[in-house]
């Protein structure tokens, strides 16, 4: 029989690398950004008049700690998808050194980070796979009994969220999500709340036109500033960083040259790309950009998961879901993911932005200053990218487009 594992992932505000070892910060921001550009990338083309937001970081850390207790073609799979490398000790430390940077980058911001482990009691786990879960990652183990009553484990999940996310994300975990062949849910929880460096005045914002995804023209509460912001004009676009409180992370806005270009930019980006745009020069900068609030609803990621190549995570096909490296496998008694959810809160306003986002897989800094002759007016009044960036690593916590910033 098999058995479903749950999986989930919390954010509050998802190639092997030819490196010697994959124990750097800058290797996981990298493959954090790639597989989520991957992932933003097909949903922005099935919904090209959606607004989008994923959280990369919590998507690559989620599949991550699943991916370790992989084994086999379903191990290969994953790490091509999750661009890790497929064996590699130093793994869990990039994870650590990269968590550590964040803790140091935040500056003023409110950050949290936090992860759990629910897993069936009675049920034969591997102990090093629970150990190196506590130990590696600083998954808390949590003790449950989805056989007897899985809808009080789901709200008891829930409720973790919410109390993770500050009340933003309360149902993660749909209705019959989890059933009594349930056996694991891992979950990891990130909070974000920052203030700009500068904040936004409130006299400044004001209705200011906006053409939303379709050629229509909409009136949008709309901030504006003039200060010395990161500034670069690129091939089809501009990009523009704002910076939180302390410097080091930003909201980086990426505003095609034509309105209609939004496809066409987010075809173009990857990993290397975001890395680059993660430190800019500073320019001198009339910047309009419209106030957004997302309510992101609850996207299932198994079929785009799967379109990338992770199959036999899913038990596609059939009986060949490995993740033997958690628990033993029999043919008549394994662990496969059933799916992978995804939801994110985002508030974007004058005194700075907060976000929540949480990922649930079902198993059973001071810019330098340049002188300038001249303002640069950049008003965003269009479809547009953003990512909320660490400048250091170039890891983005969050991604998305917008396209009608009405929500």
């Amino acid at each position: 029989m098999k058995y479903r594992m749950r999986f989930i992932s919390v954010v509050l505000v998802a190639s092997v690398f030819a490196v010697p070892v994959f124990g750097q910060r800058t290797d996981v921001a990298h493959a954090a950004n790639q597989t989520g550009l991957d992932l933003f990338g097909r949903e922005a083309n099935e919904h090209r008049t959606s607004n989008i937001v994923l959280s990369p970081y919590s998507i690559e850390r989620g599949l991550t700690l699943a991916f370790v207790g992989a084994a086999g073609r379903t191990r290969q799979e994953m790490a091509e998808v999750l661009h890790l490398p497929a064996d590699d000790p130093q793994l869990a430390a990039g994870f650590s050194s990269l968590s550590k940077q964040l803790e140091a980058d935040r500056g003023g911001a409110e950050w949290h980070a936090a992860d759990r482990l629910y897993v069936q009691q009675g049920y034969p786990f591997h102990p090093e796979f629970l150990q190196d879960m506590s130990r590696d990652w600083g998954a808390a183990l949590q003790l449950v009994d989805y056989r007897s009553d899985p809808a009080n484990v789901g709200r008891a999940i829930n409720a973790w969220v919410s109390d993770q996310t500050a009340g933003k994300i309360t149902d993660l975990l749909p209705t019959g999500a989890l059933d009594e062949r349930t056996r694991a849910v891992i979950v990891d929880a990130l909070y974000l709340k920052a203030k700009w460096q500068e904040r936004f005045k409130t006299k400044e914002t004001r209705d200011r036109p906006f053409r939303v995804a379709g050629g229509d023209s909409a009136s949008v509460p709309t901030m504006h500033a003039t200060e010395f912001l990161g500034y670069r004009k690129e091939n089809g676009y501009q990009a523009v960083a704002v910076p939180y409180e302390g410097g080091q992370w930003q909201l980086l806005i990426l505003l095609p040259d034509a309105a209609d270009g939004l496809p066409a930019l987010v075809s173009e980006l990857s990993a290397e790309s975001l890395k680059q745009l993660a430190t800019l020069p500073a320019q001198d900068v009339s910047f309009y950009l419209p106030k957004f609030r997302l309510q992101h609803a609850r996207i299932a990621l198994k079929a785009q998961l799967e379109a990338l190549g992770m199959k036999t995570a899913f038990d596609d096909p059939k009986g060949s879901a490995d993740f033997s490296r958690m628990a033993n496998r029999s043919p008549d008694d394994y662990l496969k993911i059933s799916d992978v959810y995804h939801q994110v809160y985002l508030d974007v306003d004058e005194t700075g932005t907060e976000a929540a986002a949480a990922t649930g897989g079902v198993m059973l800094s001071v810019l330098s200053v340049m002188s300038v002759s001249h303002v640069i007016e950049v008003r965003v009044d269009h479809p547009f990218v953003f990512a909320i960036q660490d400048r250091k690593t170039g890891l983005c916590l969050f991604l998305g487009q917008i396209t009608d910033p009405r929500g």
